[in-house]
C-alpha cells in the first residue's frame, strides 16, 4: 500500500482506499463487459422468416388443453453485480476527485461519495431494468404460434402419445418447436395447424391441415 501511495502521491489512507475501490471496480466492470461480449458470440442465431397462409383443419380430440402462460417478467431486483459495481465506481472515483481537486474535510468527502454511489447505483438499476424489458419484449412467446400453419419436421405419434417436432412461423421467424398430435400420427413433411398449447408441458398441440378445405 505504501508503494502505491508513493506512486500516486497519496497522503491519506482514505484517499488510497478510494483509489483501490475505483480501480478495482472499474477493472471488474470491464472484465465482465468483455466476458459478456465473448459469451454473446456463442449464442443462437436467428432463422429467416417465411410466409404461411391459414386454413381449416380436421380437429377431433378430447383433451385438457389451454393456452400457455405468459413469459415471466424480467428480473428487476435492486442488487446485482452491475449495480454494486456501479455504486463502487461512483463512490470511488468521486472520492478520488474530491481529494485531488477540493479541500473538503474527510467527513464531507465520505458523505459526498456515499450520495454519488447511491445515485449511480439507482441509475444503473433503472438502465438495466429497462434494457431487460426491451430484451424480453423481443423474446418469442409460444402462444403466438396458435392459429399458424407449418409442417412436421419430425414424426409425431398419435393422440398425445409422444412428441415430435414441427416448423412454424412464430413472430416473423421460422421456429422448430416440440409438438404433440391431437388425433392421428403425423408424418414428416405433412402440413399442420397449431391449435392450442398444453399448459402443463408448454408444448404446442397440432392437427392435420387440409389445404383443399381452405377458401
Amino acid at each position: 500500500m505504501e508503494t502505491f501511495k508513493e506512486l500516486l502521491g497519496i497522503q491519506s489512507n482514505l484517499e488510497a482506499a478510494y483509489w483501490v475501490i475505483a480501480i478495482t471496480a472499474t477493472l471488474l466492470f470491464i472484465s465482465k463487459f468483455l466476458l459478456s461480449i465473448i459469451g454473446s458470440d456463442s449464442g443462437e442465431g436467428e432463422i429467416d422468416g417465411i410466409d404461411v397462409s391459414g386454413g381449416d383443419a380436421d380437429i377431433s380430440a378430447d383433451m385438457d388443453i389451454s393456452e400457455g402462460s405468459d413469459s415471466a417478467e424480467a428480473d428487476t431486483g435492486y442488487f446485482s453485480i452491475d449495480t454494486v459495481l456501479s455504486f463502487l465506481k461512483g463512490a470511488g472515483w468521486i472520492g478520488v476527485i474530491c481529494y485531488r481537486f477540493t479541500r473538503f474535510s474527510p467527513g464531507s468527502i465520505i458523505a459526498i461519495t456515499l450520495v454519488s454511489g447511491v445515485v449511480t447505483f439507482f441509475f444503473a438499476w433503472f438502465l438495466l431494468k429497462n434494457l431487460k424489458k426491451f430484451e424480453s419484449s423481443g423474446n418469442m412467446e409460444i402462444k403466438n404460434a396458435i392459429g399458424n400453419t407449418g409442417s412436421v419436421y419430425m414424426n409425431i405419434p398419435s393422440s398425445g402419445n409422444g412428441r415430435g417436432q414441427v416448423q412454424v412461423e412464430l413472430q416473423g421467424r421460422l421456429a422448430t418447436l416440440e409438438a404433440m398430435s391431437m388425433n392421428r400420427e403425423l408424418k414428416t413433411g405433412e402440413k399442420i395447424l397449431v391449435c392450442a398449447i398444453d399448459k402443463k408441458t408448454n408444448t404446442i398441440m397440432v392437427a392435420p391441415y387440409k389445404t383443399e378445405d381452405s377458401l
